[in-house]
């Protein structure tokens, strides 16, 4: 229980407005751009973004946060930071994740700081440090946006997007032709509706690649579904270059992304660059692109630039295209209130913003760490001492910098204030940096199927598998995997973190291993009656859910299809009179009035 609470606790803070000074407003016009590449399946698109937080260019206020840090380190004001006063630098990782303070950890920081030849660390030392070790101005920080489950007990590793491809093309692919044609996708609820252990009529990313149920899985698991960022993400798909100067790191991503298997270095014909640009990373012409010469890639111009504003916008647009540079052969753009979409052949990327919405748990982590404190403190001397903790305390790493007196003693006032400032850099770090999250949109076969996207697949869904020939199928003879569209979408936000805290949608327990994607409310349309036969809400009623007889059922399914639709039974419904109508069906028609009055 303790560490549940402790786990909401994580999830909650606030973002306050950073208010900037007018030598900083003078300097507004200063540009921002920051590149990012995504890797599309024809080529590499290089993409600026010029970004701004509260009408405010990021770099002028990623300055501002470096300056207000190393301010408030250095306490004798001499410019620098001693090798004491450096010691006592805040983690990355404490001033973007409020839940550490939460749970009781402070962790110091692992990484060393580089420092002049007297052992002391400039400011630029501290702003390096900070942008290699988790908060530069613009981080990608990965993984899905919106609704996600977060697993803390049990549950298989989910699947990514081209393993469940591979695992559908594997089972429906039954000539092994590598293509799937309009017989074996019409095949489709057959072939897998094998995999649907739990019998519900809906198959799971874990049925699918048969990791659902075993003999580990008879326990109970909780999991929490959360709004905001995490850990784990499409990073082979879009790359934050660095600032100004080749990239080794990039160089290696596009080399494993577009050289053949085995191959050493790129034809440059496979990145579909202009002549400018290819004379620029080849300036031999020997038509090759090495790793060293891949790593200039960050440098050349831009073939889109957009303009993105972030917090209060001012009336300005989310997102929107800057420039009139014509675009590269083969590229188009689509620009909507939402954002940006940008095609290129079979591989599209939309930009957005963060879709957030669920209530925040608000709990009071500054009573929670005077709490600690209090246990902590075991003599009720109200103070705490080097020898009351040791290493595997959560004061350990943070003792210097919370003794702000340096008497070797922490009040519990001193914890307090340090907490204060620790929470008011937070609120800063939270308006002076960005981070970019993508999220596989499309990728696979498996998405492609689950129209809804729920997580599921339904009977109806592998029923309308067919359609995905007319829709992507390059020829007639079948499906190939060269045919599933590549779809991602990264969405900005502020913070490193993916701007607000992880939010708790949902709490819940469940037996037997169950995948809990796509946990949905109980369907706002149709009757009562169908709503409540529905049991796994795919928005259908099967015979196998249908309570009534099998006479009853074949009057409802019109089109005889084995299921009843929403439409058909509100048609019935319509048919007939009240009088004629079962009498649990009268008494859901009355409950389903009271429910609307």
């Amino acid at each position: 229980m303790t560490r549940f609470f402790s786990l909401c606790a994580l999830l909650g803070g606030g973002l306050t407005l950073l208010l900037f000074t007018p030598a900083l407003e003078a300097a507004s016009g200063k540009s921002d751009g920051h590149k990012i590449i995504y890797l599309g399946d024809r080529g590499p698109i290089l993409i600026e973004l010029d970004l701004h937080i509260d009408g405010k260019p990021l770099r002028i206020a990623h300055e501002a946060l470096m300056r207000k840090l190393f301010d408030y380190l250095d306490r004798d004001g001499d410019g620098v930071l001693s090798a004491k006063e450096a010691a006592a630098v805040p983690s990355a990782m404490v001033l973007s994740n409020p839940l550490l303070l939460a749970r009781g950890r402070f962790p110091g920081n692992p990484q060393r700081i580089r420092t002049d030849s007297e052992g002391r660390v400039t400011r630029a030392a501290l702003a390096a440090f900070y942008r290699q070790t988790g908060l530069p101005p613009l981080k990608l920080s990965g993984g899905p946006v919106g609704p996600t489950v977060f697993r803390l007990v049990g549950a298989p590793e989910e699947a990514s997007a081209e393993k469940l491809t591979d695992r559908l093309f594997d089972l429906l692919d039954t000539d092994k032709d590598g293509k799937l044609s309009r017989k074996e996708l019409e095949a489709a609820p057959r072939i897998l509706g094998k995999l649907d252990i739990d019998e519900d009529e809906m198959l799971t990313t874990a049925e699918v690649m048969g990791q659902a149920g075993g003999t580990d899985s008879y326990g109970v698991a909780a999991f929490v579904v959360l709004d905001g960022a995490r850990s784990g993400n499409e990073a082979t798909s879009l790359y934050v270059v660095a600032d100004g100067r080749q990239d080794a790191a990039l160089g290696r991503a596009l080399l494993q992304r577009y050289a053949r298997k085995g191959e050493k270095s790129v034809p440059a014909s496979a990145l579909g660059l202009s002549k400018a640009a290819l004379s620029q990373l080849d300036p031999e012409g020997n038509g090759a692109l090495s790793v060293d010469k891949l790593a200039r890639f960050g440098t050349l111009p831009a073939d889109v630039t957009l303009t993105v504003h972030l917090g209060s916008r001012g009336g300005q647009p989310l997102v929107s295209r800057k420039g009139d540079r014509p675009l590269p052969a083969g590229v188009k753009i689509k620009v909507s209130d939402e954002g940006v979409a940008l095609q290129l052949g079979r591989s599209r990327l939309d930009i957005a913003g963060t879709r957030s919405g669920a209530t925040r748990v608000q709990i009071n982590v500054r009573d929670q760490i005077k709490n600690l404190f209090r246990r902590t403190d075991r003599d009720n001397k109200g103070y705490l001492e080097r020898k009351d903790v040791g290493r595997g305390n959560p004061f350990f790493d943070s003792f210097d910098l919370i003794d702000r007196d340096g008497d070797g003693k922490i009040t519990e006032k001193e914890l307090l204030a340090w907490y204060d400032d620790l929470e008011s850099l937070r609120k800063m770090v939270n308006r002076s940096c960005v981070s970019i999250s993508v999220r596989n949109e499309g990728r696979g076969l498996f998405e492609l199927l689950d129209t809804n996207r729920d997580g599921k697949l339904s009977v109806r869904e592998l029923r309308d598998a067919p359609k995905l020939l007319e829709r992507l199928a390059a020829s007639r003879d079948g499906l190939t995997r060269e045919d599933v569209p590549r779809h991602h979408r990264a969405s900005l936000a502020l913070g490193p973190n993916g701007g607000q805290n992880p939010q708790v949608r949902q709490v819940i327990a469940v037996r037997n291993g169950r995948d809990l994607r796509g946990v949905r409310a109980t369907p706002e349309r149709g009757p009562l009656w169908f709503r409540k036969m529905d049991r796994n809400r795919d928005g259908d009623v099967s015979r196998n859910e249908f309570l009534g007889t099998d006479e009853q059922f074949k009057m409802i399914d019109t089109d005889g299809d084995g299921l009843i639709s929403v439409e058909e039974a509100e048609a019935y419904d319509k048919r007939q009179p009240d009088r004629e109508r079962p009498a649990r069906q009268r008494r859901n028609s009355r409950d389903e009035r009271r429910e609307r009055q």
